[in-house]
């Protein structure tokens, strides 16, 4: 009789412990799923691309209607500033002041016009990037007009701007179009990351011993010309895939051959000053 009992209570025990077991294994696979996630996360946010504020900086010139120019510039990496004139007959008036800033990761555009807002900075924030980035949707649907203000990059030199909102219940929209202009002119210092990459002919055809430099600036690569700056490949090959400051122009137009009657490949391109450390 006590043989049986305890027969039957051991059967029980080892019940339980299987039961326990399973449950204990549950709970570590939750575990484990919620440390994948939480991975996951982190990963998806590290890799979220970075913001092309770059695209803003240089002298951009209207095309059509009022000239007006907006000339912007390097604060830090965390902020850019603006001073936007309007030509008018002979003289150059300044309109219009603009920051824009990163605030807790969070982007904005302030602009402060002379004449209106009581001379005051207005707050709008980014709410969108369309356009492979190119594009930043600025909002603030509390200001009177405009409620959103957008600036688009079509390309590194050419801009359409708009700004839009509703006066009395009806949409209103103002369209801007710009030119980057007067190139050589400026320089900024950012910081950014210098990519070495193999040359390959037009043949497509690697060309052992041979590279390209590029700087990278908000994940876009601008190829480095060498020739008539300051810094020398020598200079950089130490900051391959590191993260360096420089001063630098912005330019457009060939790459890789001195002589203007020929060269193989055009574009935007930046020519490094010094190097900022």
């Amino acid at each position: 009789m006590i043989n049986k009992h305890f027969i039957k209570l051991r059967e029980k025990i080892i019940k339980l412990e299987k039961y326990k077991n399973l449950y204990n294994l549950k709970q570590m696979k939750l575990k484990i799923i919620i440390i994948i996630l939480l991975v996951l996360s982190c990963l998806c946010y590290s890799q979220e691309k970075p913001i092309k504020t770059h695209l803003f900086l240089g002298d951009w010139e209207s095309t059509e209607g009022n000239k007006i120019i907006e000339k912007w510039r390097v604060v830090n990496d965390s902020e850019y500033t603006a001073d936007v004139y309007e030509i008018l007959d002979k003289d150059t008036v300044l309109k219009e002041k603009i920051k824009l800033k990163y605030i807790n990761n969070v982007l904005y555009y302030y602009p402060l016009v002379f004449e209106q807002n009581n001379s005051r900075e207005i707050e709008f924030k980014l709410v969108s990037l369309e356009n492979d980035g190119r594009k930043f949707i600025f909002e603030n649907s509390e200001h009177d007009f405009p409620h959103r203000i957008i600036y688009n990059f079509k390309t590194n030199m050419k801009l359409y701007a708009s700004i839009e909102g509703y006066i009395e219940s009806e949409f209103k929209q103002i369209n801007f179009s710009y030119k980057k202009t007067n190139l050589t002119a400026n320089d900024f210092i950012l910081t950014g990351i210098i990519r070495k990459e193999a040359f390959f002919n037009k043949a497509g055809r690697e060309i052992e011993g041979v590279f390209d430099y590029y700087f990278e600036i908000d994940g876009v690569k601008y190829f480095i010309k060498f020739h008539g700056y300051g810094v020398t490949v020598t200079d950089i090959e130490k900051y391959i895939d590191m993260p360096v400051r420089l001063k630098f122009k912005m330019l457009y137009g060939l790459w890789d051959a001195d002589d203007n009657t020929y060269q193989s490949r055009v574009g935007n391109y930046v020519g490094i000053i010094s190097i900022e450390e």
